[in-house]
């Protein structure tokens, strides 16, 4: 179970007030989670109760994952340290049908219900591929091959939510090589999103769970297991798998069991059922976290280069300061190069 769980019951227990705020958002994460549904605030209640802790929880208070909630130290229910304790936990009082059963971190169907809400379809031309949000805001991790048109790729693609919504994409980074690429919506969310994983932490045979939409069949969801967590592909280190992966699945998540995204589907051999190949997302850690510490405004005034996927924020150039190329371009497009679907 989580050590940041156990941290928090014994910095309370040494307290007089046994009590702190902890951001909801740092909680659910911290227990592999990315957002709040009804069987997921189920495993974080008894996640909380096998550490002696309590925390009031419903799917609509707080009302938003950056707000504070009270977590109490009320003392272990069950004496032996770290087993479950089979009690279930205290209904949600605003919901019309209750969560009344923990769920494990290992249920697949809530891990793959929760990353369906967050994969979303590309439309880049005529080539459908797959995406994932990994923050609320509306940051889309994918693979560049699938907003690449021509000689270079897409700056703006049509992306249509898991519920339907179509929206426009933004690319604001890409890398050819590692065959990735990140991109805004145009509208503020939150949105469903999913947390990243540790993929040095993948281990033969464990059990994977892979999002995607193969020949336009949308949100089709595929179960595996690692073939080989470090496999050499593309000269580089790849993911090896036997989830399916077909036209359509390219960018989308691949997730461990605890619903933590750790590759993006890539490339496969043809014919060989373990021949499936996801880029760790270990590989492009920094490529994310400079695109969030520009956020959604900064990332779109910056200039980004079609050739190489440089993104460029500290200089206006009228070329790319990292392969010379002149296809360097800034903002939404004059005219919409992506179509929605």
């Amino acid at each position: 179970m989580s050590t940041y769980l156990e941290k928090i019951a014994q910095s309370l227990a040494r307290r007089s007030e046994q009590a702190t705020r902890v951001r909801l958002r740092t909680l659910l994460r911290e227990l592999g989670y990315g957002r709040r549904d009804a069987s997921t605030l189920a495993f974080v209640r008894g996640a909380l109760r096998e550490r002696g802790l309590a925390a009031d929880l419903t799917t609509r208070r707080p009302a938003h994952l950056d707000d504070r909630v009270i977590v109490r130290l009320v003392g272990r229910a069950d004496s032996r340290f770290g087993q479950p304790d089979s009690r279930r936990s205290e209904p949600d009082s605003d919901l019309a049908t209750t969560a009344t059963a923990l769920i494990s971190s290992s249920d697949a169907s809530a891990v793959a219900e929760a990353a369906v809400q967050a994969t979303v379809r590309i439309a880049c031309g005529r080539d459908i591929g797959a995406g994932v949000i990994i923050h609320p805001e509306g940051l889309v991790l994918t693979a560049r091959h699938v907003v690449h048109d021509d000689e270079l790729t897409r700056r703006e693609v049509a992306v249509r939510l898991a519920d339907g919504r179509r929206l426009r994409g933004l690319v604001v980074r890409s890398h050819w090589p590692l065959d990735f690429a990140l991109l805004w919506l145009d509208r503020r969310g939150p949105f469903a999103s999913l947390p990243l994983g540790d993929p040095t932490a993948l281990r033969v045979a464990e059990p994977l769970i892979a999002v995607g939409h193969p020949s336009a069949l949308t949100n089709t969801v595929s179960r595996g297991v690692v073939s080989n967590p470090r496999a050499r592909f593309m000269n580089i280190e790849c993911l090896q798998t036997d989830t399916a992966l077909d036209q359509g699945n390219s960018g989308g998540p691949v997730l461990n069991l605890r619903g933590e995204v750790v590759a993006i589907s890539a490339w496969q051999i043809e014919q060989l059922d373990s021949g499936k190949f996801a880029v760790p997302v270990d590989w492009f850690a920094d490529d994310i976290a400079a695109v969030l510490s520009l956020g959604r405004a900064g990332s779109l005034k910056a200039r980004y280069c079609l050739a190489c996927g440089h993104l460029e924020s500290q200089r206006r150039l009228a070329w790319c300061p990292v392969c010379g190329s002149e296809a360097i371009v800034h903002g939404w497009p004059a005219s919409a190069t992506g179509a929605r679907s």
